[in-house]
């Protein structure tokens, strides 16, 4: 019905501007022709919608002439707000390809998720990811295709944004299948099952990165230890393939309880801001496999560290070494750092975001960042 609706007020509008063309011209190419010049002219979102949606129809059953004035459409339709434009052309989209190119097809059952959020289009996006479905198992192996999916929805549920941080600008840093966002060691660091199972060991070459560098930001994560005494941690504000606790900071993943660290040093506690800042809450953890949720609250100089919902650390990194990330006369012994250390990219104000491998055991998923407003710093 809305398409008819479609080619109604396009056609009106064609003869308005040419009045001969309905009369003189069949469709066609010359009705295509008149269509690509009423396109030049219109500027507006609304009306070039229509006109591709003209010029789609045009092309009949042919995929690969209908597919990127859809493309076209959808994209003009998100510009002027038409959520009905979006699923029109989407419904479209999935329904050709999917049988015929699974990755195009995923592609737009991926943009349906995030331009038509919530339960008011839940109805429309399950019926693309159905008619997928469908399609795939009546293609190829009907059991295998449900495993596979079903495999790949576990991985989607549990790396994708909540309706809410959807809306707060929250962006994915992993969606469970790629490393497509990171860079660095990729070898010891891999996608498996929906997580990022890390093998890397200790030092700046074995760490995993983001591509892109942060300043002030709110980074949430989940993560499990699969063995007693891992020891891990995640760097931010940090330069690649440096020591980020010192050129950077680590904020510390460690299972504290194992008993290899009874001889355990405060700073070293998980959640601490390693050598600068202790966790102030000692974290007891579930038994080995239990996921973990952890949020690194990142403004300025401020450093707060929540684990399954507890703050365990708020703290001012200046403040805590009294201004002096390195020692006054240039000595490698600096008295105003709990390690008694120098710090010299204590206070950055951006880096990249790293996954410091410092042994196998430990994996991680549902990484997700929201980027926040420089805060002005006291120096």
């Amino acid at each position: 019905m809305r398409q008819m609706l479609l080619k109604a007020l396009a056609s009106g509008l064609i003869m308005s501007l040419f009045p001969f063309a309905a009369i003189s011209a069949p469709a066609g190419p010359s009705h295509a022709d008149s269509l690509l010049r009423l396109l030049s002219k219109t500027h507006d979102a609304v009306g070039r919608e229509r006109i591709y949606v003209q010029l789609a129809d045009l092309s009949g059953d042919s995929l690969e002439l209908a597919a990127p004035y859809w493309d076209a459409a959808l994209a003009e339709a998100r510009k002027s707000g038409d959520l009905y434009g979006c699923k029109d052309a989407l419904d479209f989209l999935v329904r050709k390809f999917a049988g015929r190119d699974s990755q195009r097809a995923e592609k737009y059952i991926a943009l349906a998720d995030s331009i038509l959020p919530g339960p008011r289009h839940a109805l429309f996006r399950s019926s693309l990811y159905a008619y997928y479905i469908w399609k795939l198992m009546n293609d190829n192996n009907a059991v295998e295709t449900v495993k596979h999916e079903l495999d790949r929805l576990k991985t989607k549920i549990h790396n994708e944004l909540s309706p809410e941080e959807r809306a707060e600008g929250y962006e994915v840093l992993f969606d469970g299948r790629s490393l497509h966002k990171w860079t660095g060691n990729t070898v010891n660091y891999v996608p498996l099952d929906g997580t990022i199972d890390v093998t890397a060991s200790y030092g700046g070459s074995g760490n995993l990165y983001t591509v892109k560098e942060y300043g002030d930001f709110d980074l949430r994560f989940e993560f499990r230890f699969l063995r007693r005494g891992v020891n891990n941690g995640i760097g931010i504000r940090t330069p690649m393939g440096v020591d980020a606790a010192y050129h950077g900071m680590e904020i510390q993943i460690l299972d504290h309880d194992a008993p290899i660290y009874k001889n355990l040093r405060i700073y070293q506690q998980h959640g601490s801001v390693y050598g600068i800042i202790p966790a102030q809450e000692h974290v007891v953890f579930g038994d080995l496999g239990t996921w973990n949720t952890m949020e690194i609250h990142a403004v300025g100089d401020r450093i707060t560290v929540t684990v399954n919902g507890r703050v365990i650390l708020d703290g001012d990194i200046r403040q805590a070494c009294k201004g002096h990330n390195v020692s006054e006369d240039g000595s490698k012994k600096n008295p105003y750092t709990v390690d008694g250390k120098n710090h010299p990219g204590l206070f950055n104000a951006s880096g990249h975001i790293g996954l410091l491998g410092h042994g196998a055991g430990i994996k991680f998923r549902n990484i997700r960042i929201k980027e926040l407003p420089a805060a002005k710093t006291k120096k």
